[in-house]
């Protein structure tokens, strides 16, 4: 669909930049090697990586603007937010271990678990939208259920995913398995809703 309204080109411009000049460190980085200043040149790669999501979830931004909210559209808006994550993350650590050679393995796991359960997880609400009614002859929808449930899901999931990186900065034990559980109650109250938006994939 087109875009009701343009945005700046600049933005493309330094998404562009942004990019290349990222892949260009990581690129030295092979050369650098393992150290201190391998670790500083990945941090100013991964950080050019971020400015170019921030400028990529702009530019989007600004083409659905004036488009009223609907599931799809918060779809596109929940992915946006996860790849917002994922870049701030891998800032982050990659900061945290700079004078090391790789991250520690909680590190590098939880970098795989935020687009592994960030992204696929709501790909599966997403097309789950477009296919499960046609599949299950499901004619009429809760459409306001999906407003609901993708919000108070992903909530949850971020509570979930902070909690042992939390722990291991100071949180105590007992607070880290309330938020853990309270972060399963609202995975599960968002699937719930979700499932409800489908009237429980009874044909209508």
């Amino acid at each position: 669909q087109a875009a009701k309204v343009r945005p700046p080109a600049w933005l493309g411009v330094v998404l562009r930049a942004a990019v290349l000049a990222g892949l260009v460190l990581f690129a030295v980085t092979l050369v650098a090697g393992p150290g201190t200043l391998g670790g500083w040149i990945a941090v100013a790669g991964s950080s050019l990586l971020l400015i170019a999501a921030l400028c990529f979830t702009l530019d989007i931004i600004w083409s659905l603007s004036g488009r009223n909210l609907d599931a799809g559209l918060l779809f596109v808006l929940v992915a946006l937010q996860w790849l917002l994550v994922w870049a701030a993350a891998d800032v982050t650590i990659r900061w945290l271990f700079r004078g090391q050679p790789v991250p520690s393995g909680d590190a590098r796991k939880l970098l795989i678990e935020l687009p592994v359960l960030g992204f696929f997880t709501n790909m599966i609400f997403g097309f789950g939208i477009r296919l499960i009614p046609g599949f299950l002859n499901i004619t009429k929808l809760r459409h306001r259920a999906f407003l609901v449930a993708l919000p108070i899901y992903n909530l949850g999931l971020i509570a979930f995913l902070a909690g042992p990186p939390l722990q291991r900065f100071g949180l105590h034990a007992l607070l880290a398995a309330w938020l853990g559980i309270a972060a399963a109650a609202a995975m599960l109250f968002g699937a719930l809703v979700y499932i409800a938006g489908m009237h429980f994939f009874r044909p209508t």
